[in-house]
């Protein structure tokens, strides 16, 4: 038996409000070049970055603030 059960009625819910706060979240560049750049993204209750190459994002990692 799982220590944990998932409640799959609510994931696409909580992944949106996740995901609403990264977009309400504060962005600040720290690293840029001519081909990508990287932003920390800080929120109230959230904290990761993003890099973009050539304009798409490559990858997102977030974290929800305790």
């Amino acid at each position: 038996e799982p220590l944990f059960q998932l409640n799959k009625d609510i994931i696409p819910e909580k992944i949106r409000d996740f995901t609403e706060k990264i977009m309400e979240s504060k962005e600040i560049e720290i690293y840029t070049s001519k081909e990508s750049t990287t932003k920390v993204i800080e929120g109230v209750k959230v904290v990761g970055e993003y890099t973009e190459i050539n304009g798409e994002i490559i990858h997102v990692i977030a974290f929800k603030r305790q």
